[in-house]
């Protein structure tokens, strides 16, 4: 029952939604079937209550104690269990996503007073929300339109509010169409696709001295584009963004539009750094601090050890040790519980690597062992370097022919596979070289800056100019 979809859903709520949806499944309204009830009682007591594993054969004898185990009676109950759960969220979202709802409901039954009421209340709603994303001005168009509906079946006269539903609608439009065209031009860099995206051109062109980029949301994926579209001007465009998003104007963005900004810009960072500029990595660990102060980096409050990793990585870099050292005990306890000390325990190890502490360094790596290929290729890559900078030669080349046994039996590292071999085949050049030949180790960092794919670079590089 684990691996069900089922178990799978009920895990995410939260103690709160647990709560509400026990009152859900007792609703008559919404559930009409006692035995899908009884077997979310006896789920969420054995489960929640007692903290015991789900088990579908101890449901059943508690639901059924006189008859048999039959697995399709316990399916079932467990699927329509299933599908309520998919309405409870439905219901959920409801009353904060569609204010034009109530609206529509009087204006189809012909009541105008009761819609006339209803229509200043989802107007007041909207207007007193601080938030100005592209689903708020899609809600006030739908909002006009009701609006609209409701004056033209009056037959009134006078005009209409055609231009202000106009103006909801290309804001909303703008907003959406320029999103869409940034997430694929950011998926563009990590996978070659060409994805048309129907009159943008045309948009941009219209929005260029336009007031509509007066809007918050606008001007932040304008910007976006252009910075990700790496234009001549993209360090104007990506301060303008981070502009937007650093100021009193960061409340106008809801957090789901917040994280997809925020990993627009993270990845543009990244990958200007992969390109040689080291131009945006202030910014990168700014946007990051400032993501961790809003909780933007937190998913259901728990924080990925890859993206903890990530942070290390880019503190360590920028030689912040101070403040790596206080975030790795900080989110220490965000990461899920299973991954905590094994990230933990790794990221420190580099944290002493690079304050030069390498004892301490091979102490914590002996605590960390990962089961994904690429966690383990940067355990061992971190072994490499420090075998090499206390002089274990002999104990550098086995683990390099280690290493080296290890990419080639993982098929699965696609592309990583030549970076880390080039890494290998680079250090064992990187040991060849005689003493003083300042000659041949020009040589070879030019032969390492010349080669589009290889892991830790700038560390070989480092190497040679010592």
């Amino acid at each position: 029952m684990k691996n069900s979809k089922l178990w799978q859903a009920l895990e995410t709520l939260s103690s709160e939604e647990r709560h509400r949806f026990a009152l859900f499944v007792q609703s008559p309204y919404f559930n009409s079937q006692p035995m899908v009830t009884a077997f979310f009682d006896a789920f969420a007591e054995r489960c929640w209550q007692k903290g015991l594993p789900p088990d579908k054969a101890a449901l059943h004898q508690q639901l059924y104690p006189a008859l048999p185990y039959d697995d399709h009676r316990i399916r079932l109950l467990m699927s329509k269990l299933f599908k309520l759960l998919e309405v409870f969220w439905k219901v959920e979202k409801s009353d904060t996503e569609m204010p034009w709802s109530v609206p529509q409901a009087y204006r189809q039954r012909q009541l105008p007073k009761h819609f006339e009421q209803a229509l200043r209340q989802a107007q007041r709603q909207l207007s007193t929300s601080p938030e100005r994303s592209s689903r708020y001005f899609l809600d006030q168009y739908l909002l006009a339109d009701e609006t609209y509906r409701q004056r033209a079946q009056e037959k009134r006269t006078s005009s209409l509010n055609l231009h202000e539903a106009d103006q909801y609608l290309n804001i909303f439009y703008c907003i959406a169409k320029l999103r869409q065209a940034c997430l694929a031009k950011s998926h563009q860099f990590v996978f070659p696709t060409d994805y048309e995206i129907a009159l943008l051109e045309e948009l941009l062109q219209h929005l260029r001295g336009n007031p509509l980029l007066q809007e918050p949301a606008v001007a932040a994926y304008y910007h976006s584009y252009h910075y990700l579209h790496e234009s001549s001007d993209a360090a104007r465009h990506f301060d303008a963004f981070l502009d937007l998003i650093s100021g009193p104007k960061l409340a106008v963005f809801p957090a789901e539009e917040l994280q997809d900004m925020f990993l627009l810009a993270l990845n543009f960072c990244t990958r200007q750094y992969n390109l040689g500029s080291s131009a945006y990595l202030q910014a990168q660990l700014q946007l990051y601090k400032l993501g961790l102060e809003k909780g933007l980096l937190l998913q259901q409050g728990q924080l990925s050890p890859f993206t903890y990793r990530n942070i290390t990585t880019l503190g360590l870099i920028l030689e912040d040790y101070e403040w790596v050292d206080n975030f790795l005990e900080h989110y220490r306890a965000a990461m899920p519980v299973n991954r905590a000390d094994q990230m933990y325990h790794f990221c420190k190890a580099r944290l002493e690597y690079a304050k030069g502490k390498y004892g301490a360094a091979l102490q914590r790596l002996n605590e960390v062992h990962f089961g994904e290929p690429l966690l383990q290729l940067s355990v061992r890559t971190v072994r490499l370097k420090l075998f090499y900078e206390t002089s274990a030669f002999d104990v550098l080349e086995a683990r390099m022919h280690a290493l080296e046994k290890f990419i080639r039996r993982k098929k699965a590292l696609s592309y990583h596979r030549e970076n880390y071999l080039n890494l290998l085949h680079f250090l064992r050049q990187l040991q060849e070289l005689p003493p003083g030949e300042k000659n041949a180790r020009e040589a070879l960092a030019d032969e390492i800056k010349a080669c589009p794919n290889v892991a830790e670079r700038t560390w070989l590089l480092r190497q040679l100019s010592t």
